[in-house]
């Protein structure tokens, strides 16, 4: 007699190789958002650095950059309120608080003595007064 189906071992074997995935997949699942925080907190930083540098090469214009608590973007301005540039955070990344950060002739930020923005909760950009030094941790 011959039985159409599958053997409890094929079946078994199945669900091993799905279990296999599941355990491969669901951690990169999770890490995404981490990544995503990581990647938006060096693009801003990035972007302080270039406005810092901007300010650096343009005597005769002023350059800062501003962000909104809860907004997915920042505004790069020159001459503020002039707007230089918008910047679109990736999705689901929002800056944690409002604040504008100036830099002199000399690329110095003016302004808070060390100003830290928290980027989507898991990283942070820090800028040091007097040196402009920008780090993500």
């Amino acid at each position: 007699m011959k039985c159409k189906g599958f053997t409890i071992i094929e079946l078994i074997m199945v669900i091993i190789i799905i279990g296999i995935l599941a355990i491969l997949a669901i951690p990169r699942i999770i890490a995404t958002s981490t990544i995503s925080a990581q990647q938006a907190a060096q693009m801003v930083a990035a972007d302080i650095r270039r406005t810092q540098d901007l300010a650096l090469s343009d005597n005769s214009n002023t350059y800062s950059i501003g962000f909104t608590l809860g907004s997915g973007s920042y505004i790069i301005y020159k001459n503020y309120p002039t707007t230089f540039e918008t910047v679109s955070l990736p999705s689901g990344v929002t800056s944690s608080t409002s604040t504008r950060i100036s830099f002199d002739d000399f690329g110095q930020p003016t302004g808070n003595p060390t100003l830290t923005i928290s980027v989507g909760g898991a990283a942070t950009v820090t800028v040091t007064q007097y040196t402009g030094y920008v780090t993500v941790s």
